[in-house]
């Protein structure tokens, strides 16, 4: 056992002990029963296994699933659980995947965009500035061991018991890695070589010719059919950080037999973004014969998405593990398609092409099966996760275990409590040194996330805070909370440090419509639409 981690661990269940005690004495009592401490030898009732699909939607999977083209998806809806999950604006992936991972709000958790600012340069959001435990801090706490291939904002890779495998390995989706970062891409140390290893094989073996293959003009050993090459490099990427985790994640798992497991694959949102303007009928626009060669590469990405999926059921006894299948958000397609395209100057416009009804599938070990899962969220995915296990609940918690998608045994059994996970005080600091290519950024801009002509990149300052983008998501997440004071100080201080920024001015203009000063909202959001006189989100608003 690593010496630090034992006396972290000892240090939380002092830490724990304490706070559930002044929560004991507050609270009157309760139902469940509060554990005083974590009790080092936590003996897991269970494994989980969690996939993750970014942007995973029913109403895709429906569509593929009823043309046999999802069987593994399919028999996981027919022999578990499923339901909607419910996510929250705004719908970006390090936003939410960290709700997801912490099961706490982003207040708490304090990561609010994709970029942040470290030592005047601009790089992806890292997890040393996430301000609260994920599940993986949570399990090594008490002992039980943990395996985490890809999740989004986990660089540089901190410490657990078991294994954590960053994002920033496969550097999510750009079609090289010469950028990559150099140090803190897993832990341990000892796992690095090979996972390097794998990744400089795949990126030998898949390049344009392969991700030709996905498209449906191209035939084995044909030629490269005309494409956009941003957008072409980006699909590679997406192929190759696929393929990573697709290799080492079962080997890492056999290794080193975890008891909560997880994997997260961006690129099923990632070739919505690139490709769904191209389903029939095609956005207004869009070269019909380009369409039609470029459309099939998303279902066909998602069946291989699917026969991944059933690669990793191989490994898993229903008997002993339960499976959760989750996604932040889920996509628009057909008739909800958004008339923004893909490639787009103004940036933050990929979010319209997501909308808050996500996916969750249960199945395994104490999963009712056939059964529905009514009004889960995106804060309920480690409250079940914890049950199954039996790992401890904290009172921080805002979400609550799927009982109704649990069999009788699990329900029956309450879990214990604890006050909060964060009582032993702050997480080990990670050390990194981070060369991240700028490579990474063009990427995020491909898919119409960050940058943009009428964006300025950043405000004086470090951190997150030094990228607008990130204050105008704060503010926005501030606004649904009921604080609309402090929203709309956060919005005029974004105009203020951010002059150029059309956000911080529309930001202001929706704070003053929504308390019916419609006459005070309109310069703002003229000053708005003068920034981003191509954005339709203004144009709407300032109608």
């Amino acid at each position: 056992m690593n010496a630090s981690l034992g006396s972290a661990r000892s240090r939380l269940a002092l830490g724990l002990l304490a706070a559930a005690m002044v929560a004991i004495a507050g609270c009157g009592g309760g139902d469940a029963p509060t554990s005083p401490e974590p009790a080092p030898g936590v003996a897991p009732r269970g494994k989980v296994l969690i996939v993750g699909l970014d942007g995973a939607d029913w109403k895709i999977l429906d569509r593929l699933g009823a043309a046999g083209k999802l069987p593994n998806l399919t028999r996981l809806r027919r022999e578990g659980a499923s339901g909607v999950l419910r996510s929250e604006a705004p719908l970006l992936s390090p936003i939410v995947w960290t709700t997801i991972a912490t099961g706490r709000r982003p207040l708490d958790h304090g990561i609010v965009g994709f970029l942040t600012v470290r030592e005047g340069k601009t790089e992806p959001v890292r997890s040393d500035e996430r301000r609260v435990r994920a599940f993986w801090n949570v399990a090594t706490d008490f002992g039980v061991r943990v395996g985490v291939v890809g999740w989004y904002a986990s660089w540089p890779a901190e410490p657990v018991d078991g294994f954590l495998v960053s994002d920033r390995v496969g550097t999510h989706q750009i079609a090289g890695t010469e950028g990559a970062a150099k140090s803190g891409l897993a832990y341990p140390d000892r796992i690095v070589p090979e996972i390097v290893e794998a990744r400089d094989a795949i990126d030998r073996e898949i390049g344009p010719r392969q991700a030709a293959m996905f498209f449906e003009a191209s035939k084995p050993g044909g030629a490269v059919v005309r494409i956009d090459t941003e957008k072409l490099d980006t699909f590679v990427g997406i192929l190759r950080t696929t393929e990573l985790y697709r290799r080492v994640f079962p080997k890492l798992r056999r290794e080193f037999d975890p008891t909560i497991s997880a994997v997260y694959f961006e690129g099923t949102d990632a070739v919505g973004h690139l490709f769904a303007e191209y389903v029939a009928p095609p956005l207004p626009g869009i070269d019909p014969a380009l369409a039609a060669h470029l459309a099939p590469a998303w279902d066909r990405y998602y069946a291989w998405i699917d026969s991944i999926l059933g690669e990793f059921l191989d490994g898993v006894d229903p008997a002993t593990t339960s499976v959760m299948v989750v996604s932040d958000h889920g996509f628009k397609t057909a008739e909800d398609r958004p008339s923004t395209p893909s490639k787009t100057s103004y940036a933050n416009l990929a979010p319209e092409w997501h909308r808050p009804e996500g996916v969750i599938l249960l199945w395994g070990r104490g999963v009712r099966a056939g059964a529905r899962i009514p009004q889960a969220s995106i804060y309920d995915v480690v409250p079940t996760a914890f049950r199954l296990v039996g790992l401890p609940l904290a009172a921080t918690l805002p979400g609550r275990p799927l009982d109704a998608a649990l069999t009788p045994e699990i329900e029956s059994t309450p879990p214990a409590t604890v006050a909060d996970y964060e009582a032993s005080g702050p997480r080990e600091a990670v050390v990194a040194e981070d060369s991240t290519s700028p490579e990474v950024l063009e990427k995020l801009k491909a898919l119409g996330y960050v940058g943009g002509a009428s964006q300025s990149e950043e405000t004086p300052g470090e951190g997150q805070d030094a990228v607008p983008l990130n204050r105008y998501n704060r503010a926005m997440v501030l606004l649904r909370a009921g604080k609309v004071d402090d929203a709309l100080r956060e919005f005029r201080a974004l105009q203020r440090d951010a002059p150029d920024f059309a956000p911080g001015y529309l930001g202001e203009g929706m704070v003053l419509l929504d308390r019916r000063d419609a006459g005070s909202a309109v310069a703002p959001l003229e000053r708005a639409a003068a920034l981003a006189p191509r954005s339709p989100e203004i144009g709407t608003t300032l109608a």
